[in-house]
């Protein structure tokens, strides 16, 4: 098939010279014009002669679409292959016109697959949805992807970046249709992340946000099967690159001291006018408000920066924070009790702001706030990194979190004012434990309180019987020795070691027990006469251990 350059005209230069050419009886002006690479080639000047003409790189040739009308396609540079898919448009169009079946989308030339896909849609033959499967997934099916997730009622931040990930993957595995996408390219771009230093969580994020797509495509019916197969998430336990760091309340205080103090410091030795050292205050003031509100409610750093005054309420009881969904990550609304300390900061801020309205903002955020808490951090002599993991600005949504742990409150409780769905979310990831804190809640455990025993020798041993547990279980075999001397002695379920008060109550009324004789015991002669309080008898000393003070089967069959 005859291919040709396609022309365009370009502004004539002033002190190009010109020619004149005859050429088949007619006179053409032409100027040498020199390329980038300084080749001369002629070109002919226009009829007005203001401009010249100027090949284009490509060839272009004509073809007749499905319906007979002749159409101009753009080809390729070199000449001979632009030729071959001439060629075969030509021919699938006349397949198309016969309305034969033509080969897969995909095993078209891609300069010529689109000319082809309007015939076919233009043909109806074939499943549309089939046939759009063979189109750029970056063209069609991710915006359809996008309206799929508005209909489900996601925000438009979600979207963005679930279309960022998507689109990023796409690129760094060179895929450009729905067929291309396979499980070792995927693996190779994870491989290439972790070698930029990316963390595991990263790269789940990637390849999750390809998953659902490719799971929507199958739903669709726009794929058959799933060619992610067999891809699993990487472990996140195991490499976390930003690991946050609590805060300690010591390093609370310091940092919230320095935000107030820091504007005025960074300025000390200046002269300042009382209005610049009055808004530098002010600005010391709110800095200090916006980390107060983000260690002591959770909140994060984008919904501190939308709060407005008619979300809070500090004239009440029970002054409480209503959070919007708009403004929220899960995009659900919460209300959340406020500290009374941090009741009283609003109230102090609000108060030197008195003309604001229930719509104003109450704290301006800045875009640099992560570069601000920096500073603020190095001020108050804060270490940025401790044992690998890193203090940063959502740091502080950790520390709240690790907070209420520490002073004890429920994983539930902690996890609805974390406004976590997952409580390995909450417990897993943002409770955090400080040194000394799993030797605090060993020492929290409550302990037995201990029986004393009273005993009277029988001369059959000089060693004197003790009262102490820990000295009694070292010296006669530990507590299995003495709870099968327990057993033996028939003692009942109440006169055995028990925790608590009620213990010490037993053991008091047990003071009055009395001693028991041979009659107790039936015809055999006893060994020991014993006094014991509260159940525990001795034995393996020559201090035998005695049957109950209530009359048994046995002792009744001795007698």
């Amino acid at each position: 098939m005859a291919v040709f350059k396609p022309k365009h005209t370009r502004p004539l230069p002033e002190d190009a010279p010109i020619h004149t050419e005859r050429k088949s009886g007619k006179k053409r002006k032409y100027i040498e014009a020199t390329s980038k690479r300084g080749k001369k080639s002629k070109a002919y000047v226009t009829a007005d002669g203001k401009s010249y003409l100027c090949e284009q790189k490509k060839w272009a040739g004509f073809y007749r679409d499905y319906h007979g009308i002749r159409r101009k396609i753009s080809l390729c540079t070199d000449k001979t292959a632009s030729e071959l898919a001439l060629g075969e448009l030509h021919r699938l169009m006349e397949l198309l016109g016969a309305g034969r079946s033509i080969p897969p989308i995909d095993e078209i030339a891609p300069i010529i697959r689109k000319p082809v896909v309007n015939a076919l849609e233009e043909s109806g033959q074939g499943n549309k949805t089939q046939r759009l499967s063979k189109l750029s997934i970056l063209g069609v099916h991710l915006e359809d992807y996008m309206a799929h997730l508005e209909s489900k009622g996601t925000t438009h931040k979600h979207r963005k970046e679930v279309k960022r990930c998507i689109k990023t993957l796409v690129e760094g595995c060179v895929f450009r249709t729905m067929a291309d996408i396979a499980l070792g390219r995927v693996e190779e771009f994870v491989i290439r992340k972790k070698g930029e230093g990316v963390s595991d969580r990263t790269t789940n994020v990637y390849t999750d946000r390809l998953r659902y797509f490719v799971l929507w495509a199958i739903e669709r019916r726009i794929i058959e099967e799933n060619p992610l197969t067999g891809l699993k998430r990487r472990d996140e336990k195991t490499n976390r690159v930003r690991e946050a760091r609590p805060l300690s309340p010591d390093e609370i205080e310091a940092l919230l001291e320095s935000a107030y103090n820091r504007p005025l410091e960074d300025r000390a030795g200046q002269k300042l006018s009382d209005r610049t050292i009055r808004k530098l205050r002010q600005t010391g003031q709110q800095r200090r408000l916006i980390y107060s509100l983000m260690l002591y409610t959770g909140l994060r750093v984008n919904e501190v920066r939308s709060l407005k005054w008619s979300d809070v309420e500090i004239g009440t009881e029970k002054p409480f924070l209503s959070v919007r969904a708009k403004i929220t990550k899960n995009s659900k609304s919460t209300t959340l009790p406020l500290h009374t300390w941090l009741v009283s900061l609003l109230k102090e801020w609000k108060g030197q702001n008195s003309e604001v309205e229930a719509s104003d903002s109450i704290v301006k955020v800045p875009t640099s706030m992560l570069r601000v808490f920096d500073r603020d951090c190095k001020a108050a002599g804060i270490n940025k990194e401790v044992d690998g993991k890193v203090v940063h600005l959502h740091a502080c949504r950790h520390s709240f979190i690790t907070m209420l742990a520490r002073q004890g409150a429920q994983p539930h409780i902690t996890r609805k004012l974390a406004r976590h769905s997952k409580m390995d979310m909450t417990m897993g990831v943002y409770t955090h434990i400080v040194h000394g804190d799993d030797s605090i809640a060993i020492e929290a455990l409550p302990i037995p309180q201990q029986r004393e025993v009273e005993t009277r020798a029988t001369g059959t041993d000089d060693r004197v019987a003790t009262s102490k547990a820990h000295v009694r279980n070292h010296v006669h075999g530990g507590p299995n020795h003495v709870r099968n001397h327990v057993q033996s002695a028939g003692l009942t379920r109440d006169q055995k070691c028990t925790f608590g008060n009620k213990g010490h109550e037993r053991a008091k009324s047990s003071k009055d027990s009395k001693p028991l004789n041979e009659r107790d015991l039936g015809n055999k002669k006893a060994p020991l006469s014993l006094i014991v309080s509260e159940g525990e008898a001795v034995g393996g000393t020559g201090l035998e251990p005695v049957a109950s003070c209530v009359s048994s089967r046995r002792s009744s069959q001795l007698s």
